[in-house]
């Protein structure tokens, strides 16, 4: 491709030259163009050069986007979202002020909980060490108890009702990444909210994915990993997680 200046009206060359920039690499393209501009190429044609470089990197691919768009979809990307990245640092330091509190120092740590989370209920408690990505997407109901080692990736959302009891090494995924390896390696991330209700028991070590939300009263078998969503009442283990019986037998537990 010649680099030469083109008349304002463009010409095949000028338009394979855009359609060139349009599915090829974008930072190689600019810089063709800005070259061809100090050359002395139409400004109308490098501000759409621009125009195009500024959408490919805050615009979704279509492959990105389902249809339709599950109830609390999200995307986003995470090079280029600045909001996103001031989170993701404040929650860093948060995190690390909590984990420097002693144990015994129960009302500090429970202040430090508050500004960590975007909501905790009375007389929950999380036990350290603990991760999170933002911290201000988890919503933690009353009376709920989260073991040791529990990680949180909670760019989709997470949201935690009451007498909830969560085991050690537990993880909570409300994020994932396209199949495609060009939009992973540009930033592209979806989130999905994930839901736990009341009186819901998660055994250790297991893993929900993005979602996924476990019905009232349910109980999880230790180290599933929770792809699909688990009706109330329901005892349910395995990988991938399956419901194995109703425990709509028991007594439904009240507040």
């Amino acid at each position: 491709m010649e680099e030469t200046a083109v008349p304002a009206g463009g010409n095949r060359k000028e338009r394979g030259f855009i359609v060139t920039f349009v599915v090829g690499d974008c930072c190689y393209g600019l810089r063709r163009g800005l070259r061809y501009r100090l050359r002395g190429g139409d400004d109308r044609h490098l501000s759409l050069l621009l125009s195009i470089y500024y959408m490919s990197h805050t615009t979704p691919p279509l492959s990105f986007v389902p249809s339709p768009q599950p109830k609390g979809y999200r995307y986003y990307n995470i090079q280029s979202d600045t909001d996103r990245q001031l989170l993701a640092s404040r929650c860093k330091e948060r995190l690390q002020a909590l984990h420097r509190i002693p144990v015994e120092k129960r009302a500090q740590y429970h202040r430090a909980l508050q500004e960590l989370l975007g909501g905790l209920g009375e007389e929950s408690w999380l036990v350290t060490p603990f991760f999170c990505d933002y911290g201000s997407e988890i919503e933690v109901g009353s009376h709920t108890f989260i073991n040791s080692g529990c990680t949180m990736l909670d760019g989709g959302h997470v949201t935690i009702g009451d007498y909830v009891l969560i085991g050690p090494s537990v993880s909570l995924y409300s994020v994932g990444h396209p199949l495609d390896l060009e939009e992973r390696a540009a930033g592209w991330e979806f989130g999905l909210p994930i839901i736990i209700e009341d009186h819901v028991w998660i055994g250790g070590g297991c893993t929900i994915l993005p979602g996924v939300t476990i019905g009232r009263g349910s109980v999880i078998g230790a180290r599933s990993v929770v792809t699909k969503s688990i009706p109330p009442m329901s005892l349910a283990m395995g990988n991938p997680c399956r419901v194995i019986r109703s425990l709509s037998d028991s007594a439904d537990p009240q507040d």
